[in-house]
């Protein structure tokens, strides 16, 4: 049972490094390819999570025909979708509360 809750954790704390890596693979492709309709506000961290959560789930259907316990499975995809959804609530409370610092240093420029 230890080893599943320890699974638990890496895999909430990775699902943070999994979804970073998505959202630089969305920048890469926002700016090589003009044409790239780049998503906006919750959608910008939604989409490449729902993509990067596509192979992780195959990968725990691979785990399952090769042996793993089903409760083993589901946990391990469970804590991969709460540690995704509080990987895109973080990450979107960061860029806006980094905006609001930008804007504010832009306004105090302004006013000088």
């Amino acid at each position: 049972m230890t080893h599943i809750l320890e699974r638990f954790v890496i895999h909430f704390l990775c699902s943070a490094a999994v979804l970073q890596l998505a959202l630089a693979g969305f920048w890469y492709l926002e700016r090589k390819f003009r044409w790239w309709p780049a998503p906006h506000g919750w959608w910008a961290y939604i989409v490449p999570a729902l993509l990067s959560f596509i192979p992780i789930s195959f990968r725990e259907v691979w785990d399952v025909t090769h042996g793993q316990l089903g409760v083993k499975a589901v946990t391990d995809w469970i804590s991969w979708i709460l540690g995704l959804a509080v990987a895109i609530w973080a990450f979107y409370r960061l860029t806006n509360k980094l905006k609001a610092i930008q804007l504010e240093i832009q306004l105090r420029k302004v006013r000088k």
